[in-house]
């Protein structure tokens, strides 16, 4: 994520933030230090049941705040419907009003199965939230994925040998803060199912093929023409 302002935010607000959070969320984080060259970047531990929210650490945006490219990770485990314990709606409370953003580029849910559809014709978690934040007066591009996705962190392969497919590989601090996600069968062949790096894949493919791969389970909406909508581009910054 390119912006002139980043947010990493810990969620876990149905139970304590634990090893894979944590560890993930600052992996993303000591990654986005080196890559922000000195830009604001803050890391940000929410709790608690809501309304009983509590922010744990990192700086708030400030509300005399003009920058507008900002960008915001969010970190959660994902269940139906809900991100991190929240609901959409409870979702879209906490980055307006207990956050107070007054503006959001690109926001990013790194957390499971937010792309989907529960049951025909009823709105997803991240179409959702789309209109929620849109009505909340923030118009963010918001991106989820559509099955498994988790961020790598070191001792990631003892703790959760089931999500880094075992402990043949040791996550390093190069791999610390990379996305996980699951194998899709036309790329990966019988790798589909299984826990993906960017370094599984095949070694014929150039590294932003690889990732182009993996990132076909990634979905973006966006708030247009008075209605959500999933959107093809826009989303990179590469040029």
């Amino acid at each position: 994520m390119k912006v002139k302002k980043l947010y990493i935010i810990r969620l876990s607000c149905n139970k304590p933030i634990d090893d894979e959070i944590n560890g993930g969320g600052n992996g993303l984080y000591q990654k986005y230090v080196a890559r922000m060259k000195g830009l604001p970047l803050a890391l940000i531990d929410i709790t608690g049941t809501a309304p009983d929210i509590v922010v744990k650490e990192g700086s708030r945006p400030a509300k005399d705040d003009t920058e507008t490219d900002v960008g915001v990770y969010i970190f959660a485990h994902g269940e139906a419907l809900k991100c991190g314990g929240l609901s959409a709606e409870s979702l879209a409370k906490l980055l307006k009003e207990t956050l107070g953003f007054t503006a959001i580029r690109k926001l990013c849910l790194v957390s499971c199965n937010m792309a989907k559809s529960v049951n025909p014709g009823v709105k997803g978690y991240l179409e959702n939230l789309c209109h929620l934040l849109h009505d909340s007066g923030l118009n963010p591009m918001i991106a989820g994925y559509d099955g498994f996705v988790s961020l790598a962190y070191e001792g990631m392969e003892k703790h959760a040998p089931h999500k880094t497919k075992g402990t043949k590989y040791e996550i390093d601090k190069d791999m610390a803060g990379k996305k996980i996600m699951m194998g899709l069968k036309e790329a990966h062949g019988n790798r589909a199912a299984r826990p993906v790096f960017v370094r599984d894949l095949n070694q014929d493919k150039t590294p932003a093929e690889q990732t182009k791969e993996l990132h076909k389970k990634r979905f973006v909406w966006q708030y247009v023409d008075d209605e959500p909508r999933l959107i093809a581009e826009g989303w990179s910054d590469k040029t």
